[in-house]
């Protein structure tokens, strides 16, 4: 089936709604630097446009900039009138500059566009009583739950929440039929523990949690997740001045090795609001109730370590047993679900290996313009690159990972997958280059959820040190070979390649003490023993390089 991939404008209207989403992430997430540069990026291609207006009149009011604010807000509120979010700033821009009746007139607007959002009620009150209006934050102190759901996490709740759950003010469990010490654990830790039925609903579940905090905001987790101090420190600090309703985190997967291997984020952290909440019976999410509420979600670094993973066959049993089940009932009976399709299609590819269910779904989702950009729609497009890779279509599979690297130029495994490619036409410059630049990357501007899915830090640098090799790099592959003893001390072919790096750079010594360290780990290794020689010979040790052949008689 051939696949077209549409360019010109629709690529210009695809950068343009990326610059806005990342400069809307970076403010929210306090990186109002960043969030100005690329406002004014955005501002090149159309510096009309409502979004850019508020975005710069925003800006210019953290920045002390008044009257510059009310000119870009103002011009905001021109181009859409029914911006109620810009009337609500413009308000207060007006009223740092003591013009109270046209303040009062801006915040009438706002909440007579969302009669439903309590600061824009308060900023026009407090106006009336000449209190001064908020612009975002909270005086008082700022109060977390920390809502989970869980089953017989007995061992996962004294491993995990024992370390952090002392640190929120309210902590929630909803217990869906746990048969071991789940219960006991959980109330011994200082949580409200409540019983509810499981109704095959992870959403119903979650949304018994939400309804029991008590909390100003919500931190959800799994009972095999966990947070560090630092973490909830800056929790507490984004939630107290933020303007965003709900925060995505970073969550650090970690795998058998018990390393961080993939990387997601997900939108964990949100405001208490009976209006948000979860949906989906699995791979549940608050982002479409906020979204419905006109709420603005940012992004913050502040890592959640999932441990999950490190079973992989627990991973597999839990997917097939609990998860799979729902989600093929899901995608047959709505395809217009482009979650459940993602999650379908990677469940049959991944998990059961049944490549071509998979690509019939992944041709479904790529199929539907009115996807295109979503993060579930460049992911789709990954995988079905990956696909047409395994069969030998590396053309197509290159055009679809250019293509997801347009989309998303922050996404790693578009780079590692698209220099995997110029590895194999065995074009090492082109390798090494796309995979430097993943080390350049800022992935928390990725609009993509799913990071670092398609490679480790091991085959990454493992990869750069051979392309590095391969090009005669030999300063960069002694770097990265460095980088790899880090990640694999014990490995005798990463210990020989860092010698012959090492040879190659004239650093004979070094590559002497790791050529017998390969040794040591592998005394057959040919390569090692051979270059060794050579080493000793080159160097004008005789009896040394007579002493490796002997070696060679006694192991071989």
């Amino acid at each position: 089936m051939p696949i077209r991939i549409a360019e010109g404008k629709q690529e210009d209207g695809e950068h343009f709604e990326s610059l806005i989403q990342r400069a809307r992430q970076a403010f929210l997430g306090g990186d109002i630097k960043e969030a100005k540069k690329l406002f004014q990026e955005a501002s090149l291609i159309d510096a009309n446009h409502p979004e850019v207006c508020h975005g710069l009149g925003v800006i210019a009011l953290r920045e002390g900039r008044y009257k510059d604010a009310i000119a870009f807000l103002r011009r905001a509120v021109e181009k859409n009138p029914n911006f109620p979010e810009a009337w609500n700033n413009l308000g207060f821009a007006y009223f740092k500059k003591g013009r109270y009746t046209e303040a009062q007139k801006a915040f009438e607007r706002a909440v007579e566009l969302d009669p439903e959002e309590r600061e824009y009620q308060n900023n026009l009150r407090n106006l009336l009583s000449r209190n001064k209006p908020r612009s975002g934050g909270n005086s008082k102190k700022l109060s977390l739950s920390l809502c989970m759901i869980v089953r017989d996490e007995a061992e996962n709740l004294k491993k995990y929440l024992s370390r952090f759950c002392d640190l929120f003010d309210d902590v929630v469990v909803v217990d869906t039929g746990s048969v071991d010490d789940t219960l006991e654990v959980a109330s011994s830790l200082g949580a409200r523990v409540f019983n509810v039925p499981w109704e095959n609903d992870f959403s119903r579940a979650r949304n018994e949690s939400l309804r029991r905090a008590k909390g100003d905001w919500i931190l959800v987790l799994d009972a095999d997740e966990a947070v560090d101090k630092e973490g909830i420190k800056r929790l507490r600090e984004v939630a107290a001045k933020t303007p965003a309703l709900g925060l995505q985190l970073p969550i650090y997967n970690y795998n058998a090795e018990e390393k961080v291997g993939v990387v997601n984020f997900a939108l964990r952290f949100f405001r208490k609001n009976p209006a948000i909440r979860f949906k989906g019976r699995v791979h549940e999410t608050v982002e479409e109730s906020i979204v419905a509420l006109g709420g603005a979600i940012g992004r913050i670094d502040v890592p959640i370590h999932h441990f999950g993973y490190t079973s992989p066959e627990e991973v597999r049993r839990k997917n097939l047993e609990r998860n799979f089940p729902i989600i093929e009932e899901i995608f047959q009976e709505d395809p217009d679900n482009l979650q459940a399709a993602l999650y379908y299609a990677k469940t049959k590819l991944i998990v059961l290996g049944e490549k071509e269910e998979a690509k019939k779904a992944l041709l479904h989702i790529v199929g539907r313009p009115e996807w295109r950009g979503k993060p579930a729609y460049i992911e789709a497009l990954f995988y079905l690159g990956q696909l047409f890779f395994m069969e030998g279509n590396l053309k197509i599979a290159e055009r679809l990972w250019e293509r997801v690297h347009r989309y998303d130029p922050y996404l790693p495994d578009a780079l590692f997958a698209l220099g995997n490619l110029a590895f194999e036409r065995e074009d090492y410059c082109k390798a090494l280059n796309l995979w430097e630049e993943i080390l350049q990357l800022e992935v928390g501007k990725s609009k993509t959820n799913l990071l670092k899915f398609a490679f480790t830090d091991e085959v990454l640098y493992e990869r750069l040190l051979r392309s590095a090799i391969f090009t005669e790099e030999w300063e960069k592959a002694m770097q990265y070979g460095e980088k790899m003893r880090k990640l694999k001390p014990d490995d005798a072919n990463v210990l020989h390649n860092l010698a012959l790096a090492y040879f190659q750079g004239g650093h004979y010594e070094d590559a002497e003490i790791l050529w017998r360290e390969t040794l040591s780990r592998d005394p057959q290794h040919p390569e090692a023993r051979s270059l060794l020689f050579y080493l000793y010979t080159v160097t004008g040790r005789p009896e040394e390089a007579r002493s490796v052949l002997e070696e060679v008689e006694r192991v071989f």
